[in-house]
Formats: structure tokens, C-alpha cells, sequence
């Protein structure tokens, strides 16, 4: 009895389908492949905004104008230590302060931002990983915030929006959370955060998250962003 073969037609559209396959799989690891994937996640997002919410939080920037009026960057810590006496007389939740402080200053204005960090409660400070080290904040100013995290962006972003931000950052046999991930715990009144490989918990808010690429978590902006005063 003879075996028999499938129809010429047959393979070639098994080819064709196999073919596509391969091709398609191989152009999603190009960088155009990551703009597509950019430009319709931006596509879904205005077609499906997320609905107005009250927000909780004040962004208090130190901009252009405001750094070269008082002193520059010499004086980014005396500019500090201004803005958080003015924050704490209204007895905020938290302050996540988004400025790495590794390197000693002058002394005085040094002592002037360690004081107003220790008569401010719940204060976070940042930390970035740069040149093969942390950098941490000097231990006289670590040692009155009660977490450091990470500000690390959207690296891979081609367009240089940021979509998404890691949740965490392992280095050195040193790991942090994301600063904004550590503002999240503190505001909830959470002492440690539970994680598996998929998801990370606080409370009873369980985030998305899986471990691979350092727990990305894609933005939901806001229509109406936080209030952001100079």
C-alpha cells in the first residue's frame, strides 16, 4: 500500500504559515517592532482614557528660574532644606525628595538639610546606580529618611516618553524599590512589601509585576495631573 504524501497546496500553506511565523517573530525584537508596540499602546490610551481621579499628592519643583534666584546648584541643599520647613507646617503624609545627595557639601548647608530632614516625618530619599555604585545619600542625611529608592526611567523608551518605570533595581548584591513604589508603601502604612515572581503585594493591593526586566509597571497618567508649583 502506498503512503500518502500531503497535496502540494497543503505545503505549501503549512510554508507560507511557518514562514510568517518565523518573520514575525524575528521583527519583534527590532526597534521598529518597539515602535509600533509604543504608538499603539498610545492609540489605546486616548481612546481609553483613565477616569478623573482626585490626587493626593503636590509636586514642588525646583525649575530653572528657581535654582539660578537662589544661588544655583551650589545651593541646591540650602534650597532643600527651605522647602521642606514650609512642607512640614502643613504635616504631610510622606515627602519623597527626587534629588541624589552622595557627595558631602558645604558643611553648613549640610547640617541646615539635616536638620530639616529630622524634623520631617516619613521623608524619602533617592538613590541611583551610576558609574558600577550606588549612590546613596551621605549617612548623615540617610539616616533621618525612613526608605531610599531608585529613580530610574524608562531606559529603553526610544521616543524618550516614559511608559513605564521598573519597580525595582538589583546591583552589587544591593537591591531598592522605586521610589515612587516606596511613597506608595509609606502612604499605606505598609512595613514590608510581599513578592512572588509575579506580582508584588502591599496590603491589599496587589501590583502586576513580574520580576523579569527589574518588575516593570506600565503608567496610567491621569487627565488631571497633580498640582506642580515652583
Amino acid at each position: 500500500m502506498k503512503r500518502r504524501w500531503p497535496a502540494k497546496s497543503t505545503l505549501g500553506y503549512t510554508a507560507v504559515i511557518v514562514g510568517c511565523f518565523a518573520l514575525g517573530m524575528l521583527a519583534g525584537f527590532t526597534s521598529f517592532a518597539n515602535e509600533v508596540d509604543s504608538a499603539m499602546y498610545d492609540w489605546m490610551f486616548r481612546l481609553n482614557p483613565p477616569q478623573a481621579a482626585s490626587t493626593q499628592s503636590i509636586v514642588l519643583m525646583i525649575d530653572d528660574p528657581t535654582l539660578k534666584d537662589l544661588g544655583g546648584i551650589r545651593s541646591l541643599r540650602s534650597i532643600l532644606a527651605k522647602a521642606l520647613s514650609r512642607i512640614s507646617t502643613v504635616q504631610p503624609k510622606l515627602v519623597a525628595i527626587d534629588v541624589i545627595l552622595t557627595d558631602p557639601g558645604d558643611p553648613s548647608e549640610d547640617e541646615r538639610l539635616e536638620n530639616a530632614l529630622k524634623a520631617t516625618p516619613n521623608v524619602i530619599l533617592a538613590t541611583d546606580f551610576s558609574n558600577d555604585a550606588w549612590e546613596d545619600p551621605i549617612p548623615g542625611l540617610r539616616r533621618w529618611a525612613v526608605a531610599v529608592g531608585t529613580t530610574l526611567a524608562d531606559e529603553k523608551s526610544l521616543d524618550g516618553v516614559t511608559r513605564q518605570i521598573p519597580l525595582e533595581e538589583a546591583e552589587r548584591r544591593e537591591r531598592h524599590w522605586a521610589l515612587s513604589l516606596e511613597a506608595f508603601r509609606v502612604a499605606r502604612g505598609v512595613t514590608r512589601i510581599l513578592e512572588t515572581p509575579d506580582d508584588l503585594q502591599l496590603g491589599s493591593t496587589v501590583i502586576p509585576a513580574r520580576r523579569k526586566d527589574n518588575r516593570p509597571l506600565r503608567i496610567r497618567y491621569l487627565r488631571d495631573r497633580s498640582p506642580a508649583l515652583s
